[in-house]
């Protein structure tokens, strides 16, 4: 299960970056405030950096549990 969500977090995660990464002028005409522009921005930075830290948190989880069923016996 953490395996598949770890998938969807890195999809998400790199979605962010993409809109983070969005050519300026287009921020521009779709925000003409430029402070909406710069919190849209930090946004996208938090959005990324809470993506990665979920994504690492079912890495764990996907390494515990392989760890648990190779150590069996």
């Amino acid at each position: 299960m953490f395996k598949t969500i770890m998938k969807y977090e890195i999809l998400a995660m790199n979605a962010y970056k993409d809109m983070k990464n969005t050519n300026p002028e287009v921020l521009n005409e779709v925000f003409p405030d430029e402070n909406d522009v710069k919190e849209f921005l930090a946004d996208m930075e938090q959005l990324i950096k809470d993506e990665e830290m979920h994504a690492g948190i079912c890495k764990k989880q996907v390494g515990g549990y392989t760890t648990v069923m190779y150590n069996k016996k």
